[in-house]
């Protein structure tokens, strides 16, 4: 399985906490963003609530999570580029 990292659990694992805080603008453009790409995956609030639940064990196991998301991506051949 190949590493990669995850562009939303860098270190302080931003979608586990709080988003960044920049300025304002550039919070609401990230927050729009997360929310449009939320929206895309049918991710809720309280799935993120429960996520913040075992913060913990998913930063423990974060590589292995990502691996498998993009092994899947990379199982359908459209999203593949």
């Amino acid at each position: 399985m190949q590493n990669r990292s995850c562009p939303v659990s860098n270190a302080s694992g931003f979608w586990l906490d709080e988003p960044w805080k920049d300025s304002d603008d550039a919070q609401l453009h990230l927050d729009e963003k997360i929310t449009a790409q939320m929206n895309m995956i049918e991710l809720t609030e309280q799935d993120l609530e429960i996520v913040r639940s075992i913060r913990p064990l998913v930063l423990e196991h974060i590589d292995d999570i990502v691996d498998s998301f993009y092994d899947s991506v990379l199982r359908i051949d459209i999203l593949k580029n």
